[in-house]
């Protein structure tokens, strides 16, 4: 990936050296990662499953004063 993607996106950024990926590379480095990983992904999911998201169609409750 380039240095602007790398910068919007580090975790998918390649080592320029070996050109491995920085999450492999983490997965490699530290063998509790991938266990770390999956924990944080499954939190993720339950708080998404929780979080009611917006309806478009419906309104704030904003008043329209002049």
């Amino acid at each position: 990936m380039d240095k602007m993607c790398c910068s919007a996106f580090p975790a998918q950024c390649n080592n320029p050296k070996t050109k491995e990926p920085k999450l492999m590379a983490a997965a490699r480095i530290v063998p509790e990662w991938v266990e770390y990983d999956k924990e944080i992904k499954k939190l993720l999911r339950q708080v998404q499953e929780q979080t009611p998201t917006p309806s478009p169609n419906k309104k704030e409750n904003r008043r329209d004063e002049l």
